[in-house]
């Protein structure tokens, strides 16, 4: 649904609301006509009396109208309510959820991943990178797209007693604890990471650092669709030491925030508490006719 149309659904609603305010508030003419004017409250023939009070309920018949011979009075503030509720509310929770759908908040969640193998006669071991964005957006149509990534996190996977290096993508400030559980900070480079890997007894030559920054780069320009090799190694037949598996593709989460359930139900009250004026408005005021109603008892007689 575009933008456009979720626009004009409250004044499609608003317009229904005066359709049906009309249809509920002027009365229609009966089956079987009334041949004397009454109380616009009790329904007492108010032909012939004195003065503006009915004797039947003691109403003053200028508050509540003299019903003329042929009609019949309008439906009272119950009745109105009451077709209200049953004709309005399906309607409006219907407007709500579709409204909803594209204002009520979500905290989204984009995460890529990619493994990284350093492979060669002094080391093995596993990197596990994962970049992240959070985000809060409106509506389910911006659950489709990926956010850019705001965090990362470097995770060495078979090595038995290790810290995650996380590193801030913005500034590109790096921390990761070392075996005593010193907090090390600095800038993401090859020489920050060559000291993580080596914090973490992963020993080796500072070109396997420099390959496994550069695996991390090629995320981060979206052209890590693919394998890439590195630092091939002449001993081993020219096989090379670190190998980047494909990265994935994002993976988009949303999750609703605190309002996000309630928020189809309050726009739905909302819309349905938008129509009670003009449902429950009466027409006129005491010195004019309203809806079949005559001036005074003199009029009455005469009609």
């Amino acid at each position: 649904m575009s933008a456009i149309l979720l626009a004009l659904l409250p004044f499609v609603f608003v317009g229904a609301v005066l359709l049906m305010s009309r249809a509920l508030v002027k009365p229609r003419a009966p089956a079987a006509q009334a041949e004397e004017p009454t109380c616009g409250k009790c329904g007492y023939i108010v032909r012939g009396i004195a003065g503006w009070t009915c004797p039947e309920c003691g109403s003053d018949l200028r508050e509540v109208g003299i019903v003329a011979p042929g009609l019949r009075k309008a439906l009272g503030t119950p009745a109105r309510l009451g077709i209200w509720a049953l004709v309005a509310t399906a309607p409006a929770l219907i407007l709500g959820a579709v409204g909803a759908s594209y204002l009520a908040p979500w905290d989204v969640t984009s995460t890529r991943n990619r493994a990284i193998f350093i492979q060669s006669p002094a080391v093995n071991a596993v990197i596990h990178v994962e970049q992240e964005g959070r985000q809060r957006v409106m509506g389910r149509p911006a659950h489709n797209h990926p956010l850019p990534p705001q965090t990362m996190t470097l995770s060495l996977r078979n090595v038995q007693t290790s810290d995650d290096m996380t590193v801030d993508l913005a500034s590109g400030a790096a921390r990761f604890a070392d075996a005593t559980g010193k907090v090390v900070t600095g800038t993401l480079d090859t020489a920050f990471v060559a000291a993580w890997l080596n914090a973490n007894g992963v020993n080796g030559p500072t070109q396997h650092a420099a390959d496994v920054l550069a695996a991390v780069d090629d995320m981060k320009s979206n052209g890590g669709g693919g394998f890439r090799n590195f630092s091939p190694n002449a001993a081993r037949g020219n096989q090379p030491d670190v190998v980047a598996h494909p990265a994935s593709s994002p993976f988009v989460v949303p999750s609703p925030t605190a309002i996000t359930p309630f928020l189809p139900f309050v726009l739905a009250a909302m819309l349905w508490l938008s129509g009670l004026p003009l449902v429950l408005r009466r027409r006129g005021s005491t010195r004019r006719v309203v809806w079949g109603r005559v001036e005074s008892p003199r009029d009455a007689n005469q009609a």
